[in-house]
């Protein structure tokens, strides 16, 4: 059930399209102060959280790039996306006392089969 609340949240942030949380939200917040924001229903902070997750996504899919290897995010529609960013707060929910940016690395290691 908490995933398809956090699922509605983020599809909400991103439809709304507001930044505002942005100042609070960065890669070495704590997964309990993110966690918390979505059980507040911060719709601010998830799009935040939406931000910091694919920039963190992109800058891992950049380094395989680099690399050779084939890149992952671009067959990611805005959907799988937001599933995706999901799966990261789930992560976080799970590891409270990791940074949203471990658990995003996390998340994207695992869909290359790296997972840690």
């Amino acid at each position: 059930m908490r995933y398809e609340a956090t699922a509605m949240i983020v599809v909400a942030a991103l439809m709304l399209g507001s930044a505002n949380g942005a100042e609070r939200i960065a890669e070495a917040t704590r997964c309990a102060a993110v966690a918390r924001s979505f059980d507040d229903g911060d719709v601010p902070a998830a799009r935040a959280v939406f931000d910091v997750v694919m920039r963190v996504m992109t800058a891992l899919d950049e380094g395989y790039r680099a690399r050779g290897k084939a890149m992952i995010l671009p067959e990611w529609d805005r959907s799988a996306r937001s599933d995706n960013t999901a799966l990261v707060v789930m992560d976080c929910r799970m590891n409270p006392d990791w940074s949203l940016g471990r658990a995003a690395a996390d998340v994207y290691e695992g869909f290359r089969g790296n997972a840690r």
